[in-house]
């Protein structure tokens, strides 16, 4: 379910800039890929 999550919450993120991410440590691998973005 997380990573399902992550996957749509960054194809949103590509379209609009003002998408940002807060979270409590759930392992850096999760969000690599948003923070690259």
């Amino acid at each position: 379910m997380r990573k399902a999550f992550n996957q749509e919450l960054l194809k949103a993120a590509e379209k609009d800039a003002r998408i940002h991410m807060i979270l409590a440590d759930i392992g850096y691998g999760e969000i690599e890929p948003f923070a690259n973005t």
